[in-house]
């Protein structure tokens, strides 16, 4: 998904973590920054649990939350 390889505070939080920071990230201004930092999460949200990861991607409603998807 993203073209730079997500910092080590990234890969190291746990599965809880990514997922509180994708809240955070929910209401902010869109920005380049913020595209690239939620690319981050969502590409290692994936490979932790690329099936829940499916799932919500996959889900129909817009307003899914990954919590709900996504084992943590």
């Amino acid at each position: 998904m993203t073209k730079s390889k997500a910092p080590a505070h990234i890969k190291n939080a746990s599965t809880k973590k990514l997922l509180e920071l994708w809240d955070l990230t929910e209401n902010m201004k869109h920005a380049q920054e913020l595209a690239i930092v939620r690319g981050w999460l969502m590409d290692e949200l994936e490979a932790r649990d690329p099936e829940g990861f499916d799932r919500w991607i996959d889900s129909e409603d817009p307003n899914a939350d990954p919590k709900d998807f996504i084992k943590h």
